[in-house]
Formats: C-alpha cells, structure tokens, sequence
C-alpha cells in the first residue's frame, strides 16, 4: 500500500473515531433523560464514557488481531497523553480550579486503579509467574473499582448544574434508536482502519506497535477529551476538565480492561511498566499541585512541568523505539 494512501486512510479512522461517540453521546444522554436521570449524572458518566468509546474500540479491535502490547499501549498512552498534555496545556490557557469534593474524589480513585492495575498484571514481579496475564479475576476486580466508581458518582451528585456542559436534548424512539446504531457502526468502523494501517505504518517506518501506539494512536483516540477540554475552557467551566480526564483514565484502565478480557486472554508485557510507571507519577504530581494551593488550583506552573515531564517520557520513547 501507498504511504500516502495509509495516511489517508488513518486520517479517516480517527475522523470516524471522533464522530461515532458524539451520535452515541446524544442517544445514550436523550434515552438516560427518558428514564430520568439527572442532567448532572448523565453529564459526569456518559460524557467520560462516551469520550473513552474510542480507546475502548481501539483495544478490542487491538484484542482480535492478537496485538496484547498495542492494546496495553494505547489505554496506557491515551491516560497519559491526556493527564500530561490535555491537562498541562489547559492549565496554560487558563488556572483550573478543582472542588474539593472532586479533588478528594476523582484524583485518588484515579491512583487507586492505577496502582491496582499495576499490581494485578505485574504476575512476574509479585507472583513469581512466568507470564504476566490479565486474569479473569483481574478483569472482576477492574470491573468492581468501575462500578463503586460509578456508584460513588451517582450517590454524590452536585446540588447544581454546573458541571453540565452537554445540552441533554429529548429525542424521538427512532432518533434515540438511529443515534446509537450510527455511533457504533462509525466508531467500530474508525477503530478498524485506524489499526490497520498503523500496523502497516508501523512495519513502514520500522518502529514497534507500541511506539506508535503512544505516540499516534493514543493521541488520535483522546480527541474528544481534547475537544470537550476546549469547550470547558471556552465556557469558561475549565472545572470541569479534571473531572472529564479523570473519568475517562478511570473508564479506559477498567471498564475497557476488563470488557476486552472477556473476549479472551490478555497478556501483559512488562516493559510497558516503565509507561504506566508515568501515568502514575502524573496523577500524584496533578494531585500534589492542587492540594499545595489553598483554593485548590491547578495553574501555569503545574501546566508547564506536566509538559516538561511528557518531554522526557517522550524521549524515553523515542530511544525505546
């Protein structure tokens, strides 16, 4: 295949990747409204569900082409491309300030699964095995942190709209019905091209999967996390992007997780350690910046050693190959 042709075609998968969740986003939102959820509940999970869609459908697609590393890589790089740059460039733009409920909240959840991940796929490090495989144990327990999170999330709900920055509009059966299918059809589309041809760039330029999974594919599957952290900031609700990419690392290292091994086995390559390894360090380092500042911001300063920080993973990366 054409080089030109490959990029072309990537181009359109993450395209697809970034219309399919915005048609789901709109049916799942209208048939929660139908049954009564809050604004606010729809606003905090199927906003982070829907913007995750995209990593979720990459790493089942990643699961059946028997590509563990690839899987691993993008849930792992997405986490943290978007704590490291989405967050470091938001803080940029403007200071975010976090409530102290979320703060107390999102954030150590988010060090909880992390941590937890870690220890449960680290088989050879912890337990002596020989291989470092997702069980389905695992997968239960990734499973059981995505449903206390989304427990805790509906029992501590705030008293205002001000977290709602997706209009929840009333749609017909058939709208409801339509959106859905359409957003499916188009992200599982998106999903399939997007690995294919960076499997094929991959071999083009002779770098393993996983760097391009970190490096091009987890950026290309957090696009609506950029795209809804650009909308925060121009409502002026920057509050609101914390939240957002919190949920969205807590629903790809879980529910993602978990859902690709029911398909079948999932094995774990332990160089991506150093990876996740990161994605850890950002999360206490995001912690630490807000909890030192008494109205609990999140300014320039933390925004530019997010940045700084992703710059030397990124040449870690690069030398990794």
């Amino acid at each position: 295949m054409d080089i030109t042709l490959n990029l072309l075609m990537l181009c359109v998968g993450f395209i697809l990747l970034m219309e399919g969740p915005e048609h789901l986003l709109e049916g799942t939102a209208s048939l929660a409204k139908k049954y009564r959820l809050s604004e606010i509940t729809i606003g905090l999970s199927l906003v982070a569900f829907t913007t995750s869609v995209p990593e979720l459908t990459v790493s089942l697609i990643a699961h059946f082409y028997g590509d563990s590393s690839l899987l691993f890589a993008n849930l792992i790089g997405s986490n943290t491309f978007n704590t490291m740059i989405i967050l470091g460039c938001s803080a940029l733009f403007t200071p975010i300030l976090v409530k102290s409920k979320n703060a107390w909240r999102d954030i150590p959840f988010s060090l909880l699964v992390v941590g937890t991940l870690f220890f449960i796929v680290n088989d050879n490090l912890f337990f002596l095995e020989e291989e470092n495989i997702l069980s389905g144990l695992d997968a239960f327990l990734l499973l059981a942190l995505f449903f206390i999170f989304l427990a805790y999330l509906s029992a501590n709900q705030p008293e205002d709209n001000e977290l709602v920055i997706h209009e929840v509009k009333s749609l017909p059966a058939f709208d409801i019905f339509n959106d859905i299918i359409r957003g499916t059809i188009t992200v599982s589309a998106g999903g399939y091209l997007v690995i294919t041809q960076l499997l094929f760039l991959s071999e083009y330029i002779g770098k393993s999967s996983e760097f391009i999974a970190i490096f091009i594919l987890a950026v290309g599957t957090s696009l609506p996390e950029v795209a809804t952290a650009y909308t925060a900031i121009r409502r002026k609700r920057p509050d609101i992007i914390v939240s957002n990419i919190t949920g969205a690392n807590i629903y790809n290292l879980t529910f993602s997780l978990a859902l690709t091994r029911v398909i079948g086995e999932v094995k774990y390559p332990t160089f991506l350690n150093i990876d996740m390894t990161m994605t850890l360090i950002s999360t206490v380092i995001l912690f630490l910046f807000i909890h030192s500042s008494k109205r609990k911001v999140f300014g320039r300063i933390g925004g530019i050693a997010m940045l700084l920080l992703f710059g030397m993973y990124a040449y870690y990366v690069v030398i990794r190959g």
